[in-house]
């Protein structure tokens, strides 16, 4: 929905300029990703602020185009399913059945559109980056689309897995700039899951 989409877009380009001035934001390799889907974006996971960091700095063309598959039990009150509706999220349970998060986000690559996907399936709990999962190597294979990865580092001082937002390391000193990176397509050749794995991770 266009307005929507353009409201979400001004308040995350909002959001995007007060973390450049409060959390001392630095985002570089923007100019990797691609004008036109489909393919994956695939980011690192430390804090809940991840995904919307993503968002904020991307251009309009390519947010408009975004899905993402997420964790059904965050989204099972009335308006957190309003919200998903609203913002392209498709809730499904992947501890219960893999397969149809697969089969979702397969779906969206094919209509050309871009899927989000945390590749380690949870945030980190130590900051410390997780082992990946092979679901984005496998679709990108499968569906012969590439995969950009983005580097993450910094976040998760700032609200740790398990705990509140840590108001704290928003003062003068007490926190490192975070750092937003995205680097070219990685291109995945059918049998390679867990090279391709390796190599997005790194």
């Amino acid at each position: 929905r266009p307005l929507v989409a353009l409201a979400f877009f001004i308040l995350l380009r909002v959001l995007g300029w007060l973390c450049r001035i409060v959390l001392r934001l630095r985002v570089s390799g923007v100019e990797h990703v691609p004008a036109r889907g489909p393919y994956l974006i695939c980011p690192n996971h430390q804090s809940y602020l991840d995904a919307f960091l993503v968002l904020s700095v991307l251009p309009f063309r390519v947010f408009r185009q975004l899905f993402f598959v997420g964790a059904s039990e965050y989204f099972e009150t009335p308006f957190m399913r309003a919200f998903a509706r609203a913002t392209n999220v498709i809730p499904v349970d992947p501890n219960v059945n893999l397969m149809s998060a697969m089969q979702a986000g397969a779906a969206g690559l094919r209509l050309g559109k871009i899927l989000v996907l945390f590749p380690e399936g949870e945030r980190s709990i130590d900051g410390e980056l997780k082992p990946f999962r092979k679901g984005a190597p496998i679709l990108a294979a499968y569906l012969a689309v590439p995969i950009v990865p983005v580097a993450m580092d910094g976040l998760h001082p700032l609200w740790p897995r398990g705990r509140g937002f840590q108001w704290r390391a928003l003062l003068p000193g007490r926190s490192k700039p975070v750092t937003l990176r995205f680097g070219a397509p990685i291109t995945v050749a059918r049998g390679d899951d867990a090279g391709a794995t390796a190599v997005l991770r790194q």
